[in-house]
C-alpha cells in the first residue's frame, strides 16, 4: 500500500478507504524484508535448538540472507530497486557496492519475531543488518 506514497512527503495518516482504494503495488522494501525473513528462517532452522549467542553462526546466517536477497530480487526484478542493487542482483559476486539505500533497520524486523531470547534477537539482528549494510557500502 505504501508504493503510492514513496517519494512523497506525506504529513498525514491516510484512512483505510484511501489506502485500500488507491492503485498500489508492493515495493523493493517489501520484497527485501521478506527475503531477510526467509534467510533468517532458513538459517535458524538449520541451527536448530542451539541459541545464537556468539559469532559462531554469523557466516552461515550471512550466507542464507544473501542467497535469499538474490533469489527474491531476481524473482521480483521490477520492484523498484536502485541501479546499483539491480547490478548486484545480477552479479555472481555479492560484495558491498556503495548503495544509497537505507532499508537495513526495517528489513531486520523478522529477527525479533523468530528469536528465542533477547540475546539471540540482538545477535541475529546484528548479522542481518551487517548483511544489508554490506550491500550499502
Amino acid at each position: 500500500m505504501g508504493s503510492t506514497y514513496e517519494w512523497h512527503n506525506v504529513k498525514y495518516c491516510p484512512g483505510a478507504e484511501e489506502l485500500l482504494n488507491r492503485p498500489s503495488r508492493f515495493t523493493d522494501d517489501t520484497v527485501m524484508t521478506c527475503a531477510v525473513a526467509d534467510g533468517l528462517k532458513k538459517a535458524l532452522t538449520e541451527i536448530g535448538e542451539t541459541t545464537v549467542s556468539d559469532d559462531s553462526f554469523d557466516e552461515m546466517i550471512k550466507s542464507e540472507i544473501t542467497k535469499s536477497l538474490v533469489a527474491y530480487g531476481r524473482k521480483y526484478p521490477n520492484a523498484g530497486y536502485g541501479g546499483s542493487f539491480r547490478r548486484w542482483l545480477l552479479s555472481e559476486v555479492h560484495e558491498p557496492y556503495n548503495s544509497w539505500g537505507n532499508g537495513a533497520a526495517m528489513r531486520v524486523s523478522y529477527a525479533g519475531w523468530v528469536a528465542r531470547t533477547l540475546d539471540e534477537a540482538e545477535r541475529v539482528e546484528i548479522q542481518a543488518k551487517k548483511e544489508r549494510v554490506a550491500e550499502e557500502k
